[in-house]
């Protein structure tokens, strides 16, 4: 099964996990390796804790190896989505309309020509693709980038700390280990088949 078709085999089972905890999902990876590594971001009304994740991460363990999607062990993490978060869908981007995102692309932009990854503000979004105007544009011809979803690799949402007012030019922003991260909870999971 290819990483995304198992994502969205796993968002079918975890919605109506995550339902009944009164939480939704915002995004699953789905990394294939040595190691399966599952990642299930959710969020809720009134906001995510980790004991929310930690039963998310206990329920959606238990399906899946009952299930045996997954042959061998695989590592689980459930959590919110954090201050930086990653982007799944083009929908996601109208919420954050004036905030600063990085994108990755697969192809570089016809706006930029030759880049391939971008640090802007996000100007419009919807219908399938969004507009950023890079940090470093020039002042005199601020061209925004368009976007198609399907040449984005990695769209996210970049925090800058409160006491930092935003990068200098040239010079990439500095993160906090907490804007990284989200609120996790997760585990291992072995093959039981081999006892």
């Amino acid at each position: 099964m290819n990483e995304s078709t198992l994502a969205r085999t796993i968002a079918d089972i975890t919605r109506p996990l995550a339902a009944s905890l009164d939480l939704g999902i915002w995004g699953i990876e789905a990394l294939q390796g040595k190691r399966t590594i599952l990642r299930v971001y959710v969020e809720g009304e009134n906001g995510v804790d980790i004991e929310k994740c930690a039963e998310l991460s206990r329920l959606l363990g238990l399906a899946l190896d009952v299930d045996d999607l997954i042959p061998g062990a695989y590592l689980l993490e459930v959590s919110s989505p954090g201050l930086e978060r990653s982007f799944f869908t083009p929908e996601q981007l109208a919420g954050y309309v004036t905030r600063t995102v990085e994108v990755a692309l697969h192809e570089p932009t016809e706006a930029y020509p030759g880049r391939k990854k971008l640090l802007g503000i996000l100007t419009e979004a919807g219908g399938g693709s969004f507009s950023v105007v890079p940090l470093d544009a020039p002042k005199d011809d601020p061209r925004a980038a368009v976007f198609a979803w399907d040449n984005v690799k990695k769209a996210n949402l970049v925090h800058f700390p409160p006491e930092q007012p935003g990068p200098v030019k040239g010079k990439k922003p500095k993160r906090t280990k907490a804007a990284e991260t989200g609120k996790t909870a997760g585990g291992t999971h072995e093959d039981q088949a081999a006892e």
